[in-house]
């Protein structure tokens, strides 16, 4: 199963979390492809997973915006 996981982050606390996960479905034989949501989009993936900081109990704006897309 091939799984995209999008993110944005501001300070890289989400970067991290991101890294663990990619780590644990690796692990568990799962493929990981990660990606910032200004960067390109990959088309492969069975499951999409999104991820963003939360400011003032909202997800981080660019998350938001890409979202809207």
């Amino acid at each position: 199963m091939a799984i995209c996981i999008i993110y944005d982050t501001r300070r890289g606390s989400t970067a991290k979390i991101v890294e663990w996960i990619v780590e644990a479905l690796r692990h568990s034989g799962c493929g990981a492809i990660t990606s910032r949501v200004n960067q390109a989009l990959p088309t492969d993936c069975d499951l999409v997973m999104i991820g963003a900081p939360i400011y003032y109990e909202r997800p981080l704006g660019s998350v938001l915006r890409f979202l809207e897309l």
